[in-house]
């Protein structure tokens, strides 16, 4: 069947976006991913950090525009560096497509006589539409792949961080995870992304690997590459591990993090938006403008000089506050996807993953990963209540009480998950205030929330095992 649709017409894109939606959704209908391999694994730094101040320094010697007063990476009088050593949260999938089935079109050009307004004939093109389908065979996907690396914290710009770590084999590096083995200078970055995010992430990164598979086939078979996908189902076996990868990360406040992935000791390369000096800026776009005044006598003279002035002016400008900007937006962004991140459903490998890397969004030093007891083979449990009294949860932690206020709750009625989560929710759609603001509330709630769910299931569950008793 032959369809003649003029192209790039308003019909054919809203078609188009339509028949991706459908497909998408058949895809997620049809296919399940496995779930999280529980088994928290890491590769340790590399090198030291005396080595990366060495190579933070010996990238901004290198670069012409660096400023003259850039801060040094060496370590002060305590023997700190200016950097973190940190280690990095990931999610990463294993995937082997057993085969796809698609169903689309390709276009080929031509070009026909039309008549115009005044009734003269004119040349005009179109395509025409071509009905096509088949089958791909087999492919494998690692997590060396753009898309099926992500990471799974909120401190940093996820785009940066996964682009550092991007296209490294770390499967032969890979240790389980005992944070006995972390020296005391090591940050770990917290697990916070939840498994259903992860995999929603993941399912859009292998779809897309696959429509354009099917729109390579039918151009080696049709030889046009005017090619689109309307339908597209594959068949696959995946598995999602998480692991913590080694990184410095050096940030000045208010600038974005520059970071230095600590993978391997012969390639190293620092990723991030590097501070340019305003002053060499001016003078070199000073020389140019002047330069271009010479050049076009023809351009008046108050136009010339105007040039003259405005562009070392703007581009200077540009340089001292590019960075400022950038780390805004870039705060903005992680601010919506750690709450967005919060409305997922929690399971249980969620916490254990969390329990091991840190209870707070804030770096700190590891802590040893409490034990998690697997429940008894058919043990009979009474019904956990749902909501507690806050005067209890005051009594037995009086810290509690700042926890309860600061998420805009009173202390004398009852309390649940459900009423926690509501105002977490109601304190972040309601605050007004700057990016670092929203930030450090963003965290301060986080940490009430995580607290008083705690507590909430801790008072319920020792007023189960008193009902179970009597």
């Amino acid at each position: 069947m032959i369809t003649i649709r003029p192209a790039l017409t308003h019909y054919f894109t809203q078609s188009l976006k339509i028949l991706h939606i459908v497909g998408s959704k058949q895809y997620c209908e049809n296919n399940k991913l496995k779930g999280v391999d529980n088994k928290l694994m890491v590769i340790y730094h590399k090198f030291s950090s005396e080595k990366a101040a060495e190579i933070f320094s010996q990238h901004d010697s290198k670069r012409i525009f660096a400023p003259k007063n850039i801060p040094s990476t060496a370590p002060n009088s305590s023997g700190e560096y200016p950097f973190k050593k940190v280690l990095l949260p990931f999610f990463g999938v294993y995937v082997t497509v057993l085969g796809t089935d698609y169903i689309g079109e390709y276009g080929t050009s031509h070009t026909g006589l039309t008549c115009d307004s005044k009734g003269k004939l004119v040349p005009y093109s179109y395509t025409v539409w071509h009905d096509t389908m088949g089958t791909i065979g087999p492919k494998s996907y690692s997590d060396a792949d753009e898309g099926l690396r992500i990471y799974s914290g909120y401190t940093w710009d996820n785009e940066l961080v996964e682009e550092s770590m991007r296209g490294h084999n770390i499967t032969n590096d890979l240790l389980p995870f005992d944070v006995d083995n972390l020296s005391k200078d090591t940050l770990v970055d917290p697990f916070l992304m939840r498994k259903g995010v992860a995999k929603d992430i993941f399912k859009n990164s292998v779809y897309k690997y696959e429509c354009q598979r099917a729109k390579q086939d039918i151009t080696r078979r049709k030889g046009s590459s005017n090619v689109r996908i309307e339908k597209l189902t594959y068949r696959f076996s995946a598995k999602i591990s998480g692991y913590l990868l080694p990184a410095y990360v050096l940030q000045v406040p208010g600038e974005p993090p520059r970071i230095l992935p600590a993978l391997d000791e012969k390639k190293v390369t620092v990723y991030g938006a590097n501070p340019i000096s305003p002053i060499k800026t001016m003078l070199v776009f000073s020389i140019l403008s002047t330069i271009g005044a010479i050049a076009f006598p023809q351009i008046a003279i108050p136009g010339r000089i105007a040039g003259m002035i405005a562009a070392p002016a703007l581009t200077g400008l540009w340089a001292k506050y590019r960075l400022g900007i950038k780390n805004s937006g870039q705060e903005r962004k992680m601010i919506k996807k750690r709450i967005d991140n919060q409305a997922a459903i929690e399971s249980k490998s969620d916490i254990k993953r969390l329990a091991a890397t840190g209870t707070t969004p804030i770096l700190r030093e590891a802590s040893k990963p409490k034990k998690i007891s697997a429940p008894i083979l058919g043990q009979i449990t009474a019904p956990i209540l749902k909501q507690v009294d806050a005067s209890k949860l005051i009594k037995a932690i009086p810290s509690n009480l700042k926890y309860i206020k600061l998420l805009g709750m009173k202390e004398d009625e009852p309390l649940s998950e459900e009423k926690v989560n509501a105002a977490f929710q109601e304190i972040s759609r309601n605050f007004k205030g700057t990016n670092r603001e929203m930030i450090t509330m963003t965290q301060d709630s986080l940490d009430a929330r995580r607290v008083l769910h705690a507590y909430i299931k801790k008072v319920s569950s020792e007023n189960s095992k008193n009902n179970s008793t009597e």
